[in-house]
């Protein structure tokens, strides 16, 4: 066994891969469009009559209109 550098350092195995995450299971509404869960704090829906569009927070508070319907 060589003396040098080398002589103690571990001997590492390839570890299997790891399996694709599997994306999470859909949720629907009553009826029938998809559910969204977002953060908490991130997001805010548009009051809008029937628009009820995800803005950002940072966009409302810089009352910038919503990309959906135009309203601010």
């Amino acid at each position: 066994m060589p003396a040098g550098r080398h002589a103690r350092r571990p001997r590492w195995r390839r570890r299997q891969p790891a399996d694709a995450p599997t994306p999470e299971p859909r949720i629907f509404s009553d009826d029938g469009l998809p559910v969204f869960v977002v953060p908490h704090g991130d997001f805010v829906a548009c009051s809008y009559a029937g628009c009820g569009a995800l803005r950002l927070v940072e966009d409302v508070a810089a009352k910038a209109p919503c990309s959906a319907c135009g309203r601010l």
